[in-house]
């Protein structure tokens, strides 16, 4: 799609996705740039985020805890390959990731508050994700913060509209909806409807989106003809049914240890299907399967001990990356899960671990008792670790 834009033609996008990452791709392209320059590009802004996280963790734990974060965030090897993909994962990171450092490193000044709007709304037109968190996080900001909150939101909410208004209009013209990109029917339905416990097995995504796109002319029927197959699906199966069978796949999909990385690497799902780096070196693959492996589960195995920590030193802090967590999850639950999606919330869990793993370094430099919440931690620990590593006694 951005090499058309790029060439002049006229080219229509589905209205699943939003705009914003194809046209960014188009004007580098038109601009005599190329898919090199858009990695390096990508990779700049992996850096930056880096940054930032570096800056949020010092901001709530110090230094230490604040170059643990960084490092183990630029060790998963899932991450850093985005930034060389043609996916939306790491802009949006970045955008995210900027909006929240504008928000905590600082007093909200009426040019932060639009700093805010403005990297929100360009996060909710490069990718389908955030859109019903952000009221959440607006009414917890005025509940937390009560009328004092309402000017800065209005100023965030204006520059968020600036952004995001000009494509809603359109779609609302174009394709029946004032969403930047409507997803949320088709990733229903297939979410609901697959079978894999894993990525990339026996994925009907393909099938069903050939389907989608013959069942009507206009995005809106199309939605209408999906909440009917939806609805039908849920008379037949029972909810009840539905959420055992997401319950027992959807977040063996999410936390698998293989990654949208592993996968591509010799013996891994996406070269089983004739793609991905069918001719790395058996030796370099094998070191870089290990690598992600050990940094991905030892970031898992931390992440929950470090989390009870901050939720004792940085409650407010904790309690929002707790809702981002739990939105983020509850989204997985039912949706189509892929494991780049973790990709997203991951900065998190590195957070927490790097707080455990400066914590249990100075615990064993001066010995005490283990506290009792260890053996809750212990227990989220060991189910993280069983749905990474599940698939692979399957």
């Amino acid at each position: 799609m951005a090499s058309r834009w790029a060439s002049g033609q006229t080219a229509t996008l589905e209205p699943l996705w939003p705009p914003l990452y194809p046209q960014a791709i188009a004007a580098v392209l038109a601009a005599g740039g190329s898919r090199g320059v858009v990695q390096v590009l990508q990779a700049a802004l992996l850096a930056m985020c880096a940054c930032m996280l570096f800056g949020l963790a010092r901001h709530w734990f110090g230094t230490a805890v604040a170059l643990v974060t960084t490092a183990l965030f630029l060790l998963d090897s899932q991450t850093v390959a985005f930034a060389l993909y043609l996916w939306p994962e790491v802009p949006h990171l970045a955008l995210v990731t900027g909006a929240v450092w504008l928000a905590v490193t600082g007093p909200v000044t009426p040019w932060r508050a639009i700093g805010i709007g403005v990297l929100l709304g360009l996060a909710l037109v490069l990718k389908n994700l955030l859109g019903p968190a952000l009221p959440l996080a607006a009414l917890a900001l005025f509940a937390w913060h009560g009328t004092r909150a309402l000017p800065r939101l209005a100023l965030a909410l204006a520059a968020l509209l600036a952004i995001v208004g000009p494509t809603m209009i359109q779609n609302l013209r174009d394709n029946g909806t004032l969403l930047p990109g409507d997803s949320a029917r088709f990733n229903l339905l297939v979410g609901i409807s697959d079978t894999s416990p894993r990525n990339f097995v026996d994925e009907i995504v393909g099938e069903e989106f050939n389907r989608y796109q013959a069942s009507a002319p206009r995005h809106d029927q199309r939605n209408a003809i999906l909440a009917a197959r939806i609805d039908d699906l849920v008379r037949s199966r029972g909810w009840r049914a539905i959420a055992a069978s997401q319950l027992g796949r959807q977040y063996f999909r999410l936390f698998d240890k293989d990654s949208f990385f592993t996968d591509q690497l010799p013996g891994g799902a996406i070269t089983a299907a004739g793609f991905g780096y069918r001719e790395a070196p058996a030796l370099l693959s094998t070191a870089l399967r290990i690598w992600a492996y050990t940094v991905y589960l030892a970031v898992l195995i931390l992440a929950p001990f470090g989390g009870v920590i901050c939720w004792r030193r940085q409650r407010p802090a904790t309690l929002a990356m707790l809702g981002y967590l739990g939105f983020t999850l509850a989204v997985c639950l039912v949706a189509h899960v892929k494991t780049r999606y973790r990709v997203q919330f991951l900065p998190v869990f590195c957070l927490w671990a790097a707080v455990a793993a400066v914590e249990g370094w100075l615990a064993a430099r001066a010995p005490v008792r283990p506290p009792r919440w260890m053996w809750s931690a212990a227990a989220v620990a060991a189910l993280l670790v069983y749905l990474a590593t599940a698939n692979t006694f399957r």
